[in-house]
Order: C-alpha cells, then sequence, then structure tokens
C-alpha cells in the first residue's frame, strides 16, 4: 500500500530589492522535505516533483528563497526542524511547511506517522517513524509569528484535530489593501492544509491531486496579488478525498497566512479590474476555447436538421487517450463501481449484442491501451 505524505516547509520572503515601500512586510523562506526512494519502503512517483514544482512557483511569482531536501533520513529532517528553531524571525515573516513521503496511521494507539527515507518497513516499536505529534511540537517551537503546514499524504488529517470552517473575508480596495494585510498578520497563526483525514490519499500520474489544487490556487487566486488560506482551500474543492484545514499549537484566533506578489508592495501595485481569465496549465491537458458555430445540415438525417447555431464554453482535453492503467489508478484512488462491477461482472458486445455476464470476458487488453468503454456508474 501507498501513503503519500507531503510536508512543505517555507517561509515567506519579499526581498528588499523587489520592492521600496516602507510598508514591506517580513521576509519568506521555502524548506521542501520530500522523500520518494525509500530504502525498505515502495518507492514513490512524484513527492519530489511535487515539492520543485511548487518551490518554483513560490520562488518565481511569491519572491520565496527556496530549500529542497530531497531524500532525508530521520535525524536529517530532525536537525533540519531545530536548525528553524535557532533562527530569528520578524513580526511579519511567514512560515509554510509542505513535507511529501509515505504515511502510515495505527489504529492501536490512534496516531499518524511521517515516514523518512531509512526508516524500517516493519517497525514494530515505531522508532524509525516520526510521529504527528511531534512534528507539530518542533514546528510549533520554531520562532516565527506565522507558520502554515501543508499536507498531502495518507492519514494527513491526523496531523492535529482542530478543524476550521468560513470563508475569507470581504477583500479591500486597492487603497486599503496594506491596512488589511497587516489586520490579517496580526495575530499568530498555526495553521494546517491537509489531503485528506484518517485515510489513503494518491500519489498521482503527473501530481498528486492535492498538489494540483496547490498549484491552481497559487497561479489562479492572486488576481490582486494576494492569496490567503481561506482562497487557497477554495482550490481543493472537489478532490477526493476531501481535503481539512484548520489549527495546531499556539494558533490564535483571527490568523490568517497569505502568499504576497512583490508588485502589491510597489508604489503602482493596482492590477486591472476585470484581468482576462488565463487557463490552467496542467499537464497532459489542453485547453480548447470555446465559440459559436453552426451545427447539423439541412438534408441530413432527421434528426441532424435543421442547421442551428450552438455555443460551446471553454473546456479542458487530455492530449491523449485514457488508458487502461490510468483508468486503474483511478479506480484505486477513488473505489469507482459500474453497475456490473457491484456483482463481480461487465457488459460487453458480442456481435450485435450488449451482455452482461458475470466473471471474467475475453482475454486482457494491454494495460497502455486505450479506454473504449465505460458501464453506466452508480454512486
Amino acid at each position: 500500500m501507498k501513503y503519500v505524505y507531503t510536508l512543505i516547509m517555507a517561509c515567506l520572503i519579499i526581498r528588499g530589492g523587489m520592492g521600496q515601500s516602507a510598508n514591506l512586510p517580513g521576509q519568506n523562506y521555502a524548506l521542501f522535505i520530500a522523500v520518494q526512494d525509500y530504502a525498505e519502503w515502495n518507492d514513490l512517483r512524484n513527492p519530489i516533483k511535487d515539492a520543485e514544482t511548487i518551490a518554483q512557483d513560490l520562488e518565481k511569482d511569491f519572491g520565496f528563497m527556496v530549500e529542497i531536501l530531497r531524500n532525508p533520513h530521520r535525524n536529517a529532517i530532525y536537525d533540519k526542524l531545530t536548525d528553524y528553531q535557532q533562527k530569528s524571525f520578524g513580526p511579519q515573516d511567514q512560515l509554510f511547511i509542505f513535507l511529501s513521503g509515505h504515511g502510515q496511521f495505527f489504529d492501536q494507539f490512534q496516531e499518524g506517522y511521517f515516514i523518512p527515507q531509512d526508516a524500517k518497513l516493519n517497525d514494530r516499536y515505531f522508532d524509525s517513524y516520526i510521529p504527528h505529534a511531534r512534528l507539530a511540537t518542533l514546528i510549533d517551537a520554531i520562532p516565527c509569528q506565522h507558520t502554515l503546514v501543508a499536507i498531502d499524504a495518507c492519514y494527513s488529517g491526523t496531523f492535529a484535530n482542530q478543524f476550521r470552517g468560513g470563508g475569507r473575508g470581504d477583500r479591500p480596495g486597492e487603497n486599503k489593501r496594506i491596512a488589511w494585510i497587516q489586520s490579517q498578520l496580526k495575530h499568530k497563526s498555526r495553521l494546517f492544509l491537509t489531503s485528506g483525514g484518517k485515510e489513503r490519499t494518491s500519489d498521482g500520474i503527473y501530481h498528486s491531486p492535492f498538489t494540483t489544487g496547490f498549484l491552481n490556487g497559487l497561479r489562479y487566486g492572486q488576481k490582486d496579488g494576494i492569496v490567503d488560506l481561506f482562497e487557497l482551500f477554495g482550490y481543493f474543492q472537489g478532490t477526493v478525498p476531501a481535503p481539512l484545514f484548520g489549527f495546531f499549537g499556539s494558533n490564535e484566533p483571527g490568523s490568517n497566512f497569505l502568499f504576497i506578489k512583490p508588485e502589491v508592495w510597489e508604489d503602482d501595485p493596482t492590477p486591472p479590474d476585470n484581468p482576462d481569465p488565463q487557463p490552467m496549465d496542467i499537464p497532459g491537458i489542453v485547453f480548447v476555447k470555446g465559440g459559436t458555430f453552426q451545427m447539423g445540415s439541412n438534408e441530413g438525417e432527421e434528426d441532424e436538421q435543421p442547421v442551428h447555431t450552438v455555443r460551446l464554453d471553454d473546456f479542458y482535453l487530455g492530449r491523449h487517450e485514457v488508458t487502461i492503467a490510468e483508468f486503474a489508478q483511478f479506480i484505486e484512488d477513488t473505489g469507482y463501481q459500474t453497475d456490473a462491477d457491484k456483482d463481480g461482472g461487465s457488459y460487453f458486445w458480442e456481435g450485435s449484442d450488449w451482455e452482461k455476464r458475470l466473471g471474467s470476458t475475453g482475454s486482457a487488453i494491454p494495460r497502455e491501451s486505450p479506454v473504449l468503454q465505460v458501464n453506466t456508474t452508480t454512486q
């Protein structure tokens, strides 16, 4: 079984050279801890790629200084968190944490764990694992006023048990934007985002589903140059399993976490009132621009007549057919079932007849072949 667990650590920095305003906030640091090549556990596909992609966006668009730990051992993770406890932080500094690798949960102790690179596969006493509770304690002790932990992992919801709801407040006009930022950073924050609760999550094909939502939030949630935690969380809607967010440790009520583009702090940061929406950059997916066109025929079959105007919205389309291997991964991650699957059968064509049979039908098709037919689903 694969347990994807992702934790990124970053402290938000807007460097002095990016703007000369006296309101320039604290610094932004990003520490990514990503484990995918294990000594004993099954290797994973995406933790390092996920970390590197998010790190690139944070560095390029939000002025982060980035550090990535690739495949660290248990003690290397403890050492790095201890190093951050020795750093000095200003009152407007922010710390963002995202760790990627395997995760585990044990019912008998009701305890979740992060699995470092050198962890034993069957550790009877869990000595080679890192408990969520200890991670939370170590991170809470880092003397940064504003900390957000994002966890893309199986059982990541066991990191803490204090959950929040609600949405972001009204956004300010341009002339009040700096004051709004300062009000959002007024209270100490110890916040977290997780890819699910007490359940398995997917490693994904190109990126994990949680990382895809995170990237979309950073890239498309910044119309006014600011992405806060509530707006970011909105980009995870529809993700399976459902993500969670909440608080831990010494968090204060009213806290928030902000991703701020450097131009917000410049003399004329005003963005266009209605910027044209930009298509999302999704690996393996093509954006198709919608429009109006003529459909049908005045001389065709009865169900094709007459020629009529059709309007199609923008949509996204896969560059290639979905393969059997990709669809099998989707079934494993979501528990998808068809009518026939529920009692062990399948529908298939034989000659001109559409039949349902139980058990195996026909010969196995190579996993790289495209999916040709999906039975009717039941929810």
